[in-house]
């Protein structure tokens, strides 16, 4: 099993696993979705609403629905920062939280949010699932909400790992049963996987048809405690800033456009977003990046209440192409292979050959 960090996991470390918790912030689970709903339930977000940017992933939105909170979606520009114009008539009595996302680990304007939560008072629900490590201002990414989630599964090499942050203690963290795992199993699938990664074609074809499978159970785990320990021994993500610049010198070597100009030092990105003019556009770009075994992804799976024209996020979604970042990626290495790369010149959204 490969894991964004690109390391395959050693499943002999988890043949006894036990479960772990903490009884104080951060607290534990296997997965972001977890974490966040177990903050929800802590802030008593219940039959409430709650503002969420049209650009997000379906899990989050199921996780809301699932504790009857209501969505109210706000719109996001191009730079996926609030239309905060927009974002202030949304507003009504019953709305008592909004999301912050931090996009591909790329945080947004926090004291924006800041200002407008307690001018509203209401909270802040902080999304750093994507910027495991990241810090602003000396405080770790996913701290400055009410509640926030980081997923350091998404970086590491761990069998799962979701962190809920809390400026309130929990008062009692839910007992949840570890992820069942099969060593036998997770064995095969880490040799299939090997031999996968000598058949870019035949792995980009099948990874396509796992992400369009939409009945995946969705249950909650506890972490165990083999996977806390690694989390616990990562150290900074400064690696993912280098990658990050060599595919922004690449980028802009192409004519392509950027996701975001200029990001902190401090962070951890999990990829180089670049944002195309047309849907056309990303799809032959993604076509060329494919057959150069560059394995560039789409970002989210949206929810079908999103994917309406007039909605910003499915309009950035057409246009977002997500170049990869891990730690195993040689930067020296990287550099050679991308000045063998050009993208063919772009006339509107067809290649001229």
């Amino acid at each position: 099993m490969l894991n964004r960090t690109n390391q395959r996991i050693n499943y002999w470390q988890y043949w006894k696993r036990e479960k772990f918790q903490t009884n104080k912030s951060p607290y534990y689970f296997a997965y972001g979705r977890t974490a966040l709903e177990q903050g929800l339930i802590h802030l008593h977000l219940q039959n409430t609403s709650v503002l969420v940017p049209e650009y997000i992933c379906e899990t989050v939105v199921k996780t809301f629905i699932s504790l009857d909170i209501s969505i109210i979606y706000y719109p996001i520009n191009d730079d996926l920062s609030p239309k905060w114009d927009v974002l202030e008539t949304l507003f009504n009595e019953n709305v008592k939280s909004i999301l912050m996302v931090h996009y591909f680990g790329i945080p947004q304007a926090i004291n924006n949010f800041k200002k407008f939560v307690n001018s509203k008072n209401i909270f802040l629900i902080e999304d750093n699932s994507h910027g495991y490590l990241g810090v602003i201002d000396n405080l770790l990414l996913g701290t400055f909400g009410d509640i926030g989630i980081s997923s350091p599964r998404k970086s590491l090499p761990i069998i799962n790992g979701g962190m809920l942050f809390s400026k309130t203690d929990i008062s009692k963290v839910a007992e949840l049963p570890l992820e069942p795992c099969s060593i036998l199993i997770a064995i095969i699938r880490n040799y299939i996987g090997i031999i996968l990664d000598c058949i870019p074609s035949l792995k980009t074809h099948l990874i396509t048809i796992r992400n369009n499978d939409s009945n995946i159970d969705i249950k909650n785990y506890g972490i165990d405690r083999s996977s806390y320990l690694t989390i616990q021994s990562s150290k900074n993500y400064n690696k993912r800033v280098e990658i990050y610049k060599i595919w922004q010198k690449w980028s802009k070597k192409n004519s392509l456009n950027p996701l975001f100009t200029d990001i902190p030092e401090t962070i951890a990105p999990m990829c180089f977003p670049i944002l195309c003019n047309s849907t056309e556009q990303k799809e032959t770009i993604m076509r060329f990046l494919g057959e150069k075994n560059i394995a560039a992804f789409s970002w989210p799976d949206l929810p079908e209440d999103l994917k309406k024209p007039s909605n910003t996020g499915l309009s950035i979604y057409n246009r977002t192409i997500c170049l990869p970042i891990h730690l195993k990626m040689n930067p020296i290495k990287m550099n050679k292979l991308l000045k063998k790369i050009k993208i063919p010149r772009v006339d509107d959204c067809n290649f001229v050959l």
